[in-house]
């Protein structure tokens, strides 16, 4: 008997990811596997207090510059009195040219993770899978690791000063989103549909996750969510994902703090930047505004 679809459509799927396809992490997530293509020569260093992975699309080369360049440059970073650690995590790509740029970008900066998954919007659940991963099997001796993507920019100082507050072992920091509802027009942004996250008619929303534009979460709690995530179904919006649902049944204790994730637009001017942790949205351009403006703030 064939389905019948009310109003005589048929459900729309996501790119990559229709019902017949398995979504059980540990199908793409082996932690017994070497699946990295490229890696830093120190991996992840050690006894590093900070380790920051930036998720970045394998073209997105002026993206890193520029973040090599402001907030990562390494001579800053050492006048942090921190081991502080920032590495590239991208996926693979179709194209030839930008592969080698890749492998010549790496050679010369030693700072990027490439692992063996195509990287795109929807799999961004495989990418930060990948990332548990890589600091499940390689970072043992961080205290705490930071999520984040490639238009933002990061207060480094002001994010320390936050961590020294944090006395609990287990805690995903960032901007909570609370109980979202979930949803369901196939012509919108995150649209979700019900065989991916079935329809709760009573109340159809999320459980209250931390947005995955950038957070920062300890050691422990990688390992958590990670053990987690490699036992359920998992969906293609990551956040909701690894620091709602997996966060939940992980019993993860989530902090919200409204520094974090101030989209660049919302600013007035550059000199507003020096009060939040992150902000979002950022070309490269505006990168290195925002940086001469932090510096010129902090030499009154």
């Amino acid at each position: 008997m064939s389905q019948i679809y009310l109003n005589h459509q048929k459900p729309h799927y996501i790119d990559g990811w229709p019902p017949n396809i398995p979504r059980n992490l540990s199908l793409y997530i082996n932690l017994q596997k070497n699946t990295t293509i490229l890696h830093p020569n120190d991996y992840c260093g050690s006894k590093n207090y900070l380790y920051i992975i930036v998720c970045t699309a394998p073209n997105n080369k002026e993206a890193r510059n520029s973040i090599r360049e402001t907030w990562a440059n390494e001579k800053q970073l050492t006048l942090l009195n921190y081991f502080i650690k920032v590495h590239f995590l991208i996926g693979q790509t179709n194209s030839l040219i930008i592969q080698k740029s890749i492998e010549r970008e790496s050679s010369e900066f030693n700072d990027i993770i490439q692992e063996n998954f195509y990287d795109s919007y929807n799999n961004l659940t495989i990418k930060v899978g990948m990332l548990l991963k890589w600091i499940n099997n390689h970072c043992q001796d961080t205290k705490y690791v930071m999520k984040i993507d490639d238009d933002i920019f990061l207060n480094i100082p002001m994010l320390l000063d936050k961590l020294k507050l944090q006395k609990n072992s287990d805690f995903l920091l960032g901007e909570i989103q609370y109980e979202p509802p979930i949803i369901r027009i196939p012509s919108e942004k995150w649209y979700m549909p019900e065989y991916m996250y079935p329809r709760d008619y009573y109340y159809d929303r999320y459980p209250s996750f931390v947005s995955g534009c950038s957070y920062v979460m300890t050691l422990n709690t990688t390992k958590k969510i990670l053990n987690t995530a490699l036992t359920i179904e998992f969906l293609y919006l990551e956040d909701v994902f690894f620091n709602g649902i997996c966060a939940k049944i992980a019993n993860i204790n989530k902090i919200n703090y409204q520094g974090f994730n101030i989209p660049f637009n919302d600013l007035h001017n550059y000199s507003m930047s020096y009060n939040y942790i992150t902000i979002h949205r950022v070309t490269p351009n505006i990168m290195y505004k925002i940086w001469k403006y932090n510096k010129i703030l902090e030499n009154i």
